[in-house]
């Protein structure tokens, strides 16, 4: 048997711990730093290119309507790594169901954004609003999943309250204006299950493509596609149109090329 001296031993040791650790750096250089910004705009299935401001639209078959107030909370968005059958099948058949209303606060987490945000779609189309960042532990992204829930206090773009805005804080949509030439208020606090969006490609990030930008558009004139606007006031709603109009708004939250 031939025996190791014992300073030979430990010089081993301490050769094999200073590998191990030089490959667990260059395994973890690769993804340290990797993250996604998202954000969000206003967007048009016509093309409208429209100002900051009320915004009309034609609704075909029914009339006109001009949007003086309209307000969406994005309440958390989850990065997905893995795009199974599932979830392709939840992101092309854009199935929404309304849920009671729940807290939108939740925590960040290493893909999730966790803090709801406010979105004015009165902004000029294409204006672009922050919707957070996710900082990522693997490389490979295939899609995004979109939770819309009330606002809390905390939450991100609050309309300021005693300005005419509304009081978005317990509140997930508020849409008001005219529909031929009458006025209507749509204000829920419900939950709608979230819109999962496969990306339009995935994202293929490394250690030299350590950041990506995904915007997140909103065809605000295809919400009242299919339905009669005079059934979704508070006043005097529609149930079948209400829930038409809700999965309206989640079909028509998409990505746009940047």
């Amino acid at each position: 048997m031939i025996l190791i001296p014992i300073k030979m031993k430990l010089l081993f040791l301490s050769l094999s711990m200073l590998l191990l650790t030089a490959c667990d750096i260059g395994s973890n250089s690769i993804t340290e730093g990797i993250h996604v910004d998202f954000s969000a705009t206003p967007d048009t299935v016509s093309n409208l290119n429209a100002v900051a401001g009320p915004k009309t639209i034609n609704v075909s078959g029914f009339g006109t309507v001009v949007l003086d107030k309209a307000y969406l909370v994005f309440s958390n968005l989850t990065i997905a790594d893995e795009c199974d059958t599932q979830f392709v099948a939840m992101a092309e058949k854009a199935l929404n169901f309304i849920i009671p209303a729940a807290s939108a606060h939740t925590e960040a987490t290493e893909n999730s954004t966790g803090e709801p945000v406010v979105i004015n779609l009165l902004l000029a189309d294409g204006a672009e609003i922050d919707l957070g960042n996710i900082t990522l532990i693997t490389d490979q992204l295939c899609g995004v999943s979109i939770d819309m829930a009330v606002a809390d206090e905390d939450a991100v773009n609050l309309p300021a309250i005693g300005s005419g805005e509304p009081d978005m804080v317990g509140k997930s949509l508020y849409v008001s204006g005219t529909y031929n030439g009458n006025p209507f208020i749509i204000s829920k606090s419900v939950t709608l299950i979230g819109r999962d969006l496969l990306f339009l490609t995935p994202l293929d990030l490394s250690a030299t493509n350590l950041s990506e930008e995904v915007l997140i558009a909103v065809n605000y004139d295809s919400w009242f596609d299919s339905l009669d606007p005079a059934g979704l006031g508070d006043a005097s709603p529609v149930q079948a149109d209400v829930d038409q109009f809700f999965i309206n708004i989640a079909s028509s939250i998409h990505q746009k090329s940047n």
